[in-house]
């Protein structure tokens, strides 16, 4: 399942190594960068310090609260925002040091004269044989305000790349770690010259921002996930880490419902209910997915609904798609309930046959046998799942009924009678409304049966894959984008907003 992390590990092992490392950190305006530099040293076990240019420390401490001693950080904020320029007095220091370059001498006394201000007190405050991180945000203003010499006095002094390559050998000799600060997209010399490049940034997908990180390099590192989703939520570097291969859904206990409102069916996960809502009893829910999404990972999403359910004494009837056994969804609910609650609330209809030694195939519902013409009825295809959840009914308890539309499919295939676009959504209403149940459809995007329950649902959200993690969000109720993440043991799993 995907976790919630402060940085990629390969990140984290990368600022670990013995010093000095150069890092460059690059993107547009308002993709990251800041947060995630503040990051880098807040995890970097060793001295902190960050040279602001662009902004204030105030307005840092203001935006960035867990900053200073008071958060527990211990950064060192190095203010050269209000700095004014100096290129005059940086075209003299690089006059007086020219003839060493053009003699070849470019040892620490010919470099040092000419560092920008904020560096030489930047590198002022660490202390020897201590490990230490500096990072230059941005160095964009840096080289401006500091390196850019106009002409006539630049005459016969090098340009900006040879400045930056001349700076980061200075800096490559003191066993310091240098996080360099860009304000681009593109990659430039910088990238050759450092030892680890990561940017930044957004993309809109289907109306709703994303933020990716992308690791370009990072020298002696090898690089599992190049691309990691993440989100500033809470004014926060958060990254998330792809899906486990083999991870499977367990029921557990759902959460408490805060208030209990007739007609409404509480989801068992206060993440779901906040943004999505509450399920009306007698109504549909629709589940978009796209190519690629597990679906264990639909399963994680329903499972707490399905506790609440079984919890309030309700009746589950499940139409599996045809790749899910009654097995896997035994195992689903054996870490919850005894076999005799699952042969009394659950009712299972699936294309695979059963192993006799299990108890899923006491709550298996036998196929229909194969229909002569086109229209199909509730009472004509299962007869016994109907009957089922109406007794279900009786007991004044919610119900719910969970189909796979491919499901749906196969089950057509193998009768003789398909189900068809014109008459499934009567279908639906009939199990949802007459049975005091709630009825999620689960399918693909552009299968026509999909399509012709879309109107009707009350709740849609679309599932997507990317790069291994599962991103869900609110068509119906619209919402913004959130990332499936692992629970943090009261909940079966978080629904983390991308901000």
């Amino acid at each position: 399942m995907s976790v919630v992390v402060p940085l990629p590990q390969e990140v984290t092992s990368f600022l670990l190594r013995p010093p000095p490392e150069t890092l460059l950190v690059r993107g547009w305006a308002g993709t990251g960068k800041t947060t995630l530099a503040l990051t880098l040293l807040s995890v970097f076990p060793g001295q902190r310090i960050y040279v602001t240019s662009r902004v204030t420390a105030a307005e840092l401490s203001r935006d960035f609260p867990w900053l200073g001693s008071n958060g527990g950080s211990h950064i060192k904020v190095v203010d050269a925002s209000t700095r004014t320029g100096t290129v005059r007095d940086t075209a003299r220091a690089l006059q007086d040091v020219r003839n060493y370059l053009v003699n070849g001498e470019t040892g620490p006394a010919s470099l040092t004269p000419w560092l920008p201000a904020p560096l030489k007190e930047a590198w002022s405050l660490t202390r020897p044989n201590e490990p230490a991180m500096v990072v230059i945000d941005s160095w964009d203003a840096v080289v401006e305000k500091y390196l850019g010499v106009p002409a006539p006095l630049n005459e016969g002094l090098p340009d900006r790349a040879e400045m930056e390559r001349l700076v980061l050998e200075q800096l490559s000799r003191r066993p310091i770690h240098t996080v360099l600060v860009l304000e681009q997209d593109a990659a430039g010399q910088l990238d050759y010259l450092v030892n680890g490049v990561l940017s930044t940034g957004r993309m809109t997908v289907d109306e709703r921002s994303e933020r990716w990180l992308h690791i370009h390099k990072l020298r002696g590192m090898r690089l599992d996930n190049p691309s990691y989703p993440f989100t500033l939520e809470e004014g926060k570097f958060q990254c998330i880490t792809p899906i486990a291969p083999d991870f499977q859904p367990r029921l557990q206990q759902p959460e408490p419902e805060p208030d209990r409102r007739p007609g409404f069916l509480w989801p068992g996960s206060s993440d779901f209910a906040a943004n999505f809502g509450r399920l009306p009893v007698g109504r549909i829910s629709l589940f978009e997915t796209e190519s690629g999404v597990p679906e264990a990972a639909i399963r994680l999403v329903f499972a707490p609904i399905v506790a609440q359910v079984i919890q309030g004494g309700g009746r589950i009837f499940h139409v599996l798609a045809p790749q899910v056994s009654p097995h896997d969804v035994w195992e689903l609910y054996q870490s919850l309930i005894p076999e005799s609650t699952f042969r009394r609330q659950v009712r299972i209809q699936s294309l695979m046959s059963t192993d006799e030694s299990m108890p899923a195939h006491l709550a298996s519902v036998l196929l229909p046998r194969p229909q002569s013409g086109s229209e199909v009825s509730s009472h004509s295809r299962t007869p016994e799942a109907l009957r089922f959840l109406k007794e279900g009914a009786a007991t004044g308890a919610p119900n719910l009924t969970i189909v796979w539309v491919a499901g749906l499919n196969a089950l057509g295939a193998v009768t003789g009678t398909p189900y068809r676009a014109e008459t499934l959504p009567a279908l639906a209403l009939e199990y949802a409304s007459g049975t005091n149940a709630h009825e999620i459809f689960i399918g693909v995007s552009g299968d026509p049966l999909v399509e012709s329950i879309r109107s009707m649902a009350t709740t849609r959200i679309r599932f997507r894959a990317r790069s291994g993690r599962v991103f869900l969000y609110g068509i119906q109720p619209m919402t913004p984008p959130f990332v499936l993440v692992q629970g943090d043991g009261k909940r079966t799993y978080q629904l983390l907003r991308v901000v």
